[in-house]
């Protein structure tokens, strides 16, 4: 989840969904009696009678909503319904009901009387959620470069420099080249183990990002793998944000959500196959884990929590007492067909309890 303003003495959170994950922690954010502000299509009555009450217009509109119920409906959406308190037209009437429907790449406000202590933590733990993959651009000029680390609410950078003489392109990868392309693999590296970054995005303006994405796969080939080529029209800090507008880069976002819910699952199922007792599942089993502080990461389908979420905020709030990690898969992907298929619910352990 991406927090894009807070002010909590004025009762206000703007934030964009990004994951289920993040819809799951927006379910329990929101509470009856909060006001939510979003885009949202309207039928439009028309002032004349020009337009018979079939033909009424569906427009978007900025609407702010008092949340009377909320629900977590099929298909991955986190349903808010209640009276329109605000409306950027002039044409929907106040007092009548709205509901939202949130999925991952919305925004929205959320308004409270007050945001306690339990609500900002989870606010918190939404904005660091550990599985969200962290990217590393590299924008690449002659001599200059800028490495940077793509985390969850904020870009942190480091530039690198190096003198480059008339003779730089005599040869293909001469020596100034070389220990240039080595000092911004030292950053790269430093930045891919220490934030277990998921993807390396290599970009330029000129040909320069050519030549060094060549001596990238040439010295770093198990690397290769989690990168991508791209071009840019802007220098420095500037060429990574535009590079992470792209809708190439935002696909590969989402492929590498997908690709830690596989990793997640195959740790769970090698457990399984293996019967190390580190990977366990069903409902009963998972309560048992708990139960012993045992959990290290608890998993479920958007299918299970849809059916099951009494009884699964109860787990998650001892699990959350056990600093214990949470993760919903989503029932769609492979993942979550191969977990609704061992019943919905799976954990992997720190120890074995049985």
């Amino acid at each position: 989840m991406k927090i894009l303003h807070q002010n909590f003495k004025k009762g206000v959170v703007k934030l964009k969904v990004e994951s289920l994950d993040d819809l799951w922690y927006l379910y329990h954010l929101i509470q009856a009696g909060d006001r939510i502000t979003a885009k949202s299509m309207r039928r439009i009555k028309a002032k004349s009678d020009r337009l018979r009450s079939g033909e009424d217009e569906r427009k978007p509109v900025l609407l702010t909503v008092e949340v009377e119920k909320k629900g977590w409906e099929e298909g991955n959406k986190v349903k808010v319904h209640g009276p329109i308190t605000s409306s950027s037209e002039e044409l929907v009437p106040l007092g009548s009901y709205h509901s939202f429907n949130f999925t991952p790449g919305q925004q929205l406000s959320i308004y409270k009387n007050k945001w306690g202590m339990v609500e900002q933590r989870l606010l918190h733990e939404a904005s660091q959620n550990a599985y969200r993959p962290k990217v590393i651009v590299v924008i690449v000029e002659r001599g200059e470069a800028i490495v940077a680390k793509v985390l969850h609410t904020r870009i942190e950078s480091v530039e690198v420099h190096s003198h480059i003489s008339g003779k730089y392109y005599k040869t293909s990868l001469d020596e100034q080249r070389v220990a240039f392309y080595r000092k911004i693999m030292e950053v790269v590296e430093s930045m891919w183990n220490e934030e277990k970054s998921s993807a390396i995005i290599i970009a330029g303006v000129g040909f320069e990002k050519e030549h060094f994405f060549e001596y990238f796969k040439q010295k770093y080939p198990s690397l290769t793998k989690y990168s991508i080529l791209e071009s840019t029209g802007s220098h420095g800090y500037r060429g990574v944000k535009e590079v992470l507008k792209k809708s190439s880069v935002r696909k590969l976002v989402s492929k590498l959500n997908s690709a830690n819910e596989m990793k997640l699952m195959d740790e769970l199922l090698t457990h399984i196959g293996k019967e190390t007792g580190l990977g366990i599942y069903s409902l009963p089993k998972v309560k048992m884990a708990i139960e012993y502080k045992a959990v290290k990461t608890l998993m479920a389908t958007s299918n299970f929590f849809a059916k099951n979420r009494d009884v699964l905020e109860a787990l998650l709030i001892k699990l959350r007492a056990q600093k214990g990690n949470f993760h919903i898969i989503n029932s769609e992907s492979e993942a979550g067909k191969q977990l609704d298929g061992i019943g919905g619910i799976g954990a992997l352990l720190h120890f074995r309890v049985e």
